[in-house]
């Protein structure tokens, strides 16, 4: 398990929070601007959800400043789920944005209108897609080094921005080149693909919120760690409860002889406790199951 100084999970966050915030308002105003001109109701569609882009990494920023928040007596265990909320939230906009934008799309399908085309409009579509795939690519190792899913739901959406900013330049060149009306298809395109990530977005901050059986890899670590000790026979009913990033508390009984030294058992298990604090970064209670020889032997 990834165990990052203090600090630095915040700090990453906010700066990408920031950078995102920046990045699509200049990208909502370019675009409203390209989709004016050309009379694309695809490229409007794409500028309005950066617009939305813009809310949700507003909504990181402000997650990961909360999530600093110390324990308290109303909330013992941190403020750390609040980055699983905010990312939920991230992608329940995204779902939002996506229906709005299908609707418009299937309207532009059943009614179109001819888009006008300009090589400054192109150049900025271009342009466009470069800066979501750097902004995707950063996120997701950002994503990835936090170990971070709400840095990886905005990762997700801005990968799946610049392949939607791609089909909308696809549509704009067909329109031009081979007098192909298709910005509504591209348009309900780029609304499925919205569709698409958000609900995955959705799936991956959900499941730390409704409760996850522990990581096989961490429990196996936890009770490689445990077993490494004289008196602990066997390990059973292991419990780990997530309560944000890097907070983590853990509940085991562990089977021991009952004919055992209690002060000795007990000075045992509480170095257990601590080395598995300090390695794993994961706050563990060990209850005792104090057997017979005899039951051992059988």
């Amino acid at each position: 398990m990834k165990v990052l100084l203090k600090g630095s999970r915040e700090n990453y966050g906010m700066f990408v929070g920031m950078v995102g915030i920046l990045s699509n308002i200049l990208l909502f105003i370019f675009k409203l601007i390209m989709g004016w001109i050309s009379n694309s109701i695809a490229i409007t569609a794409d500028a309005f959800n950066n617009l939305s882009d813009a809310g949700s990494f507003g909504i990181t920023l402000v997650s990961f400043k909360l999530a600093k928040k110390p324990a308290n007596k109303k909330y013992p265990f941190g403020y750390g789920r609040i980055e699983y909320i905010s990312g939920f939230v991230v992608s329940f906009f995204i779902l939002i944005v996506g229906l709005k934008l299908i609707k418009s799309s299937i309207q532009e399908i059943l009614h179109p209108e001819s888009v006008v085309f300009n090589w400054a409009t192109l150049i900025g579509l271009a342009f466009s897609i470069l800066v979501k795939l750097s902004i995707g690519l950063f996120n997701r190792y950002a994503g990835k080094k936090i170990e971070s899913v709400a840095v990886n739901a905005l990762a997700l959406d801005s990968l799946c921005d610049a392949l939607v900013t791609a089909v909308t330049l696809g549509s704009y060149l067909m329109a031009h080149f081979l007098n192909c009306q298709v910005d509504g298809y591209a348009g309900t395109i780029a609304s499925l693909f919205m569709l698409y990530s958000g609900f995955r977005a959705a799936m991956d901050t959900l499941k730390p919120l409704m409760g996850q059986s522990p990581d096989p890899k961490v429990a196996s670590e936890i009770k490689e760690k445990l077993l490494a000790n004289k008196n602990i026979i066997s390990v059973h009913d292991l419990m780990l409860h997530n309560y944000g990033p890097n907070r983590f508390f853990a509940s085991v009984h562990v089977v021991v002889p009952s004919d055992g030294d209690l002060l000795e058992l007990h000075n045992e298990l509480f170095c257990a406790e601590k080395e598995i604090e300090h390695s794993l970064n994961i706050y563990i209670n060990i209850h005792p199951d104090p057997v017979k020889p005899t039951q051992i032997s059988n």
